[in-house]
């Protein structure tokens, strides 16, 4: 058509090959068009195609042949980047570190949206740290975009600094005006996030498990108010229904919470982190189906992480093989992590997999022999496999290991499940 230029017919003939499951004539295309025309969007659909199909390495190369006239665009340094995300560390974190150099140095007009973009990257890989550099470099190259604001304020908000949290939130109401909804929302934040920060002082204080009191209460039905307002006027928002959840969840509201996760996803697209909320409440509340249902809204990538959510919800339906196998696959087999092989070999246990639970407790017992919790779940195996001596064993370790009152409760309990009625009343003495 003479209306479509024609690197943008590439791109759609390209697309359509690859549909078709015509991978190599798709790369073929491509290259053959980047080669004859002057359009940096052929060579980054050509590098991000080979990037999928044959690996970084490849991509790199790929990229390297970029001609130079051609110059940096947001969308070729983000294409760079997620090469670099698919490099092995070391050499990934220098390629990108190079490209944020490059992108800090676009025209005015192009740098903040090349920003944003590699903070969303730095964020997806974990590093939070890189992703608040960036975001704060966008807010100061656009001192009335409110996105960026937006996207500052969660990320701290999941950072956990209350007054990091407020500074963000007055840097949204100045930007987007006091009573624009997401102010109102921004307000919701600060409160909920004072309301937690509370509850967790008095949780390290020695408080088992609070419930909210005075104060915590008038912060969240504050913020519930403020979340009244912003959902009155954008009905549609997600996060609206994901701040409503915190609050619920907060309150101990679990069948809440989980309703007003479930309308974030609803709504969608709801990020990874509220599906994977969601999931964890359903399951924690033996909602087994749902989770399972909530749990495909991930995809394959977004599951990375929850194998062993699944592999308990698996076990609980009674589908034991498909838990072990689960289970295993989330436990590297050279785990040096004590934790990791603790819930492994309980789930094996309950699975009815009792050798090789007795394998991993033994694997846990030689990398942490100076915790107590290790020993508790040694002597819990043993004893229910009917191994007593080594059960007595293991439970005069723990103890041995374990502070007052700890002790003797612990003690006292197993003493008695190994029938020594006389000794386990003499341990409460």
């Amino acid at each position: 058509s003479p209306d479509v230029p024609e690197a943008q017919l590439s791109l759609l003939r390209a697309d359509v090959l690859v549909r078709k499951g015509e991978s190599a004539a798709a790369r073929q295309l491509l290259e053959e068009a980047a080669q004859a025309g002057s359009d940096a969007s052929l060579w980054i659909a050509l590098a991000t195609h080979v990037l999928r199909t044959e690996g970084p390495d490849k991509a790199r190369q790929t990229l390297e042949r970029l001609p130079k006239n051609l110059g940096d665009s947001p969308a070729l340094l983000v294409t760079w980047a997620q090469i670099a995300a698919a490099l092995p560390a070391e050499e990934g974190a220098a390629l990108l570190a190079d490209v944020e150099t490059r992108a800090g140095v676009l025209p005015e007009d192009q740098a903040p949206q090349a920003l944003a973009s590699l903070a969303q990257l730095r964020l997806a890989s974990g590093d939070a740290d890189a992703g608040e550099r960036m975001l704060r470099a966008v807010t100061k190259l656009l001192p009335d975009d409110i996105r960026s604001r937006e996207s500052l304020l969660e990320l701290l908000a999941g950072r956990g600094d209350v007054a990091k949290v407020k500074a963000a939130a007055a840097d949204v109401i100045a930007v987007a005006g006091p009573s624009d909804a997401r102010s109102r929302a921004a307000e919701a934040t600060v409160r909920i996030m004072e309301a937690r920060a509370s509850l967790q002082a008095r949780r390290q204080q020695g408080e088992e498990a609070p419930g909210p009191n005075a104060k915590e209460l008038r912060l969240l039905d504050e913020a519930r108010n403020l979340l009244i307002e912003a959902e009155n006027d954008r009905p549609g928002w997600s996060l609206v229904q994901t701040l409503f959840a915190e609050v619920e969840g907060l309150k101990n509201n679990i069948p809440a919470a989980i309703e007003r996760l479930q309308k974030a996803v609803a709504i969608g697209p709801a990020p990874p982190a509220v599906v994977r909320r969601l999931v964890a409440l359903l399951y924690a509340t033996n909602r087994l189906d749902e989770a399972q249902q909530a749990m495909q809204a991930l995809g394959a990538d977004g599951k990375e992480g929850m194998e062993r959510i699944n592999a308990e919800i698996e076990l609980r339906a009674g589908r034991l093989d498909q838990a072990v196998a689960l289970a295993e696959r989330s436990v590297s087999g050279d785990s040096k992590d004590p934790a990791d092989l603790l819930w492994l070999g309980q789930l094996l246990d309950r699975s009815g997999k009792t050798d090789r639970a007795g394998t991993v407790f033994a694997e846990a017992v030689e990398l942490a022999p100076q915790r107590a919790d290790v020993w508790l779940a040694m002597f819990s195996h043993s004893l229910a496999v009917g191994r007593r001596d080594a059960a007595e064993q293991a439970l005069d370790k723990a103890a041995a290991l374990m502070p007052e009152p700890q002790r003797q409760l612990a003690l006292g309990q197993g003493l008695e499940m190994l029938s020594r009625i006389d000794a386990a009343e003499k341990s409460f003495d």
